[in-house]
């Protein structure tokens, strides 16, 4: 009797690893376990929707760094990774830009708060579960470096997405990165938005070695799995 109950635990392990191996398998073959790679714990994702918006744009340059690099285009590369980054896992994505350019008329008096208000518009209309708005910092002096994700003053959801990407973006980026995510009660986006909403700062432009990173595809790749590994986590876990 000891001897079929010892076989018979056997044959249970060995099932129960092939299964197992089997799954870890499956996750290197797709990258699902990739660092920076989006990862969704609680079944179907396809019901999310998520505004992605590239900030500036147009005759709106937003932050200008080494060598001329502008901001509005490493917002619009960053946000474009991104989109790909969320719809392979099955998240509808509406883009406020996709190609360089503002959201305002020609003739506009007041261009930025013009495109301030389409921008909101266009993010209201879609129905999206949140915002994600994609920047680029800068200062005075050239040693300050690190992403940083804001949230809007006494949003407790946004709180927590903007945790959920800080977090990713340490971990897969920067290590060495000691910025938490921080309260904004003055920043457009985050005061007009009635869903969940961050403005990721991604580095600084201010800073040659964070900037030409930047500008790298490479990295743009790498900051967008971050981001989006931290939409997935946010709405796995709050949603």
């Amino acid at each position: 009797m000891k001897i079929w109950s010892s076989l018979l635990c056997f044959f249970l392990i060995f099932a129960c690893a092939g299964i197992l191996l089997s799954r870890l398998e499956t996750l290197s073959e797709d990258g699902a376990a990739a660092v920076g790679s989006p990862v969704f714990e609680n079944g179907d994702s396809s019901s999310w929707i998520v505004a992605v918006d590239a900030g500036h744009g147009g005759n709106d340059p937003g932050k200008v760094g080494e060598d001329g690099v502008m901001e509005k285009d490493i917002n619009l590369a960053i946000a474009m990774d991104l989109k790909e980054a969320l719809e392979e896992s099955g998240i509808k994505v509406i883009m406020t830009r996709e190609k360089d350019t503002g959201l305002y008329s020609a003739g506009a008096s007041n261009k930025k708060a013009e495109d301030m208000k389409n921008r909101i518009a266009v993010i209201e209309e879609s129905g999206a579960d949140i915002l994600i708005s994609i920047h680029q910092n800068s200062f005075t002096q050239p040693q300050y470096h690190g992403a940083q994700v804001f949230f809007y003053t006494g949003s407790d959801s946004g709180e927590k997405l903007a945790d959920a990407v800080q977090e990713n973006l340490i971990k897969g980026a920067d290590p060495d990165n000691t910025r938490q995510a921080k309260a904004n009660s003055d920043y457009y986006l985050l005061k007009n938005s009635s869903i969940p909403a961050v403005i990721c700062e991604c580095g600084f432009l201010s800073n040659p070695e964070e900037c030409a990173r930047l500008a790298s595809e490479e990295y743009q790749k790498t900051i967008a799995g971050c981001i989006a590994q931290g939409i997935m986590e946010y709405l796995s876990a709050y949603s």
